[in-house]
């Protein structure tokens, strides 16, 4: 006899596309194969949702993600609307008999726990964030009745360790692989020789992702006249969090009379076809909780320098895939990269062992283990 299809409520406060959305696609990807019905619930018809709209069963409700700096109105505001929200995600839970809840975030899994609290629906959180205050950390543990760890650096942050599970992002490994066909896409539309070496460094313009370093590192390899480098910043502040952080950047790059070097892109969502055509990525970011695009690049036979420490440390393999840093002396990091620059053989090598890396650690294949985990829960439920 078949089993009842599982029906699970997916949160996501964002429907902008960031690696945690791009990671909640690929998840939903194996929800039929396991007989889990999703039902998704969004802020508004953004790039998430015109993406999924032909896939899944999607609803808009205006779920708030949380934002600093709104003072104490602001505040009051979004606290009404919380509730308000909640409510009208309870009665979405019962008019479609919902089974359990699947949060996607931080902000998600606030809603999550009202909804536990209202409806007495188990909570699956997936967690992808670092987690800065223990006591809300706590809260929002105490109240999870599984957590999904994108990394160990992650699960670390985590009490109630029973109630964890380490499943790391994965890719599909027959899309992300070297296509020809645009090795020489970026370069060229950033006007550049396609003989020079392209460095890139690749995510949100926020404070903690450390473009500044790359800055400050090309600045530093500028006197070896005879690299020909140029280094390009791929990426926008998508939740307008920090407006002036990437004026900042722009401002050192023209104080530092670095603007013939480094280069601007905003994010592209055919973020394979510009992986393709760089030489090298750096990822510098302080406590990166994975780093998607370091194992995207991989993927891509990309060599990758990145800190020594979250999610990266557990993706490189230091000298064999890329290097791993101890510090954010912008000096030890130009040394690692200016090996890589002098060194064509040693790119190459990096890159096999780093995509057969990804197809080993971090295929696609890492989410089927979410669809029995949610089942387990809901069985835990049902007896």
């Amino acid at each position: 006899m078949d089993c009842k299809p599982v029906k699970v409520l997916v949160l996501n406060t964002s429907s902008r596309i960031s690696g945690a959305e791009r990671s909640l696609v690929d998840v939903l990807s194996f929800f039929r194969k396991k007989s889990l019905l999703p039902l998704v619930v969004l802020p508004d018809k953004g790039e998430l949702y015109q993406l999924l709209q032909t896939q899944h069963n999607l609803l808009i409700v205006g779920l708030l993600r949380s934002k600093k700096g709104q003072g104490v109105y602001g505040f009051i505001r979004d606290v009404l609307k919380l509730f308000k929200h909640s409510y009208q995600l309870s009665l979405i839970i019962k008019s479609h008999n919902i089974d359990l809840i699947y949060s996607n975030s931080a902000s998600s899994q606030l809603y999550a726990i009202l909804l536990k609290v209202i409806t007495g629906r188990k909570i699956i959180w997936h967690v992808r964030d670092n987690l800065k205050t223990s006591f809300f950390t706590s809260i929002f543990c105490y109240f999870a009745d599984k957590m999904l760890c994108i990394s160990k650096h992650i699960m670390e942050q985590l009490p109630f360790k029973h109630k964890t599970e380490l499943v790391y992002n994965g890719i599909d490994t027959t899309k992300w692989k070297v296509n020809y066909e645009f090795l020489n896409k970026i370069k060229d539309e950033l006007d550049i020789d396609r003989n020079v070496i392209l460095v890139a460094h690749i995510g949100q313009l926020i404070p903690w992702k450390r473009h500044d370093l790359l800055i400050e590192v090309a600045q530093y390899l500028i006197q070896d006249c005879e690299l020909k480098v140029h280094y390009v910043i791929i990426g926008d502040d998508l939740f307008d969090d920090f407006p002036d952080h990437k004026r900042h950047l722009q401002h050192m790059v023209k104080s530092l009379n670095l603007s013939e070097q480094i280069s601007f892109l905003s994010y592209r969502g055919n973020l394979a076809e510009y992986l393709n055509g760089i030489d090298i990525l750096l990822h510098l970011a302080d406590n990166e909780p994975f780093g998607r695009v370091i194992i995207e690049a991989m993927a891509l036979e990309k060599p990758v320098i990145a800190r020594n420490q979250g999610g990266p440390k557990e993706i490189i393999s230091d000298n064999c895939s890329g290097f791993l840093v101890t510090s954010s002396e912008p000096s030890m990091i130009a040394e690692k990269l200016r090996i890589l620059i002098n060194d064509s053989n040693l790119r190459r090598g990096f890159g096999r062992v780093g995509r057969s890396i990804v197809k080993s650690k971090f295929s696609i294949s890492n989410l089927e283990r979410i669809g029995p985990i949610i089942l387990s829960v809901n069985e835990e439920c049902s007896n």
